[in-house]
């Protein structure tokens, strides 16, 4: 530090990690990061609720002078998304992005899991149907979601906004295809990180 004065912060950074066939994968981290890391709304996903508020340091990577600041409510979180498959008891998970085997019954591991007859939901997850296609929602309903394990009316050309427990987390979910005979879903999601309801 150029100037000789101590500066202290209180980060608790959160990070989250995905187990693939390569080994453990970072798959988001939040602000504030204790790292000493600039420019934090560009690596962070989200702010955790408990830092909003907190002293945090910043440097300026042009002139290396370091301020003390506070931690405001985002970060610079994008929302993912993609296409998924299922079958019969595997389960998905969008916190992790990552499928789960799973036995039969309401999801564990995963957030939406389909079965012969019913596409399941784990314990925590609210849903209520939204106007298709996915692609146009830019935002997940404030209120409204229905805590039950199953998603109500589930069939093709159908979308549901889901708030997960704890957090909340939003996703957007459009059903693709879902053979009822087999188990098989296909679906397109929208998952917002960060815990906001924006996408």
């Amino acid at each position: 530090m150029r100037s000789g004065q101590f500066l202290k912060d209180s980060a608790a950074s959160v990070v989250g990690f995905r187990r693939t066939a390569k080994g453990m994968k970072l798959v988001r981290m939040s602000a504030p990061l204790i790292f000493g890391v600039s420019d934090t709304a560009n690596i962070a996903t989200y702010v955790t609720g408990q830092a909003v508020g907190q002293n945090v340091l910043t440097l300026d990577p042009f002139t290396g002078s370091a301020s003390l600041g506070s931690q405001g409510e985002t970060a610079s979180a994008s929302s993912t998304s993609g296409t998924q498959f299922l079958t019969l008891n595997q389960s998905y998970n969008f916190d992790t992005d990552s499928v789960a085997n799973e036995g039969p019954g309401p999801a564990v591991q995963g957030d939406i899991k389909p079965e012969v007859g019913v596409v399941f939901t784990r314990n925590g997850v609210g849903a209520q149907g939204i106007t298709c296609p996915i692609s146009s929602t830019t935002s997940a309903p404030a209120g409204g979601y229905l805590a039950q394990p199953y998603l109500l009316n589930a069939q093709a050309g159908k979308c549901f906004a889901m708030e997960m427990l704890p957090g909340p987390m939003y996703a957007l979910v459009e059903i693709v295809s879902y053979n009822m005979a087999t188990g098989d879903l296909t679906f397109r999601y929208k998952y917002q990180p960060s815990g906001g309801r924006n996408f």
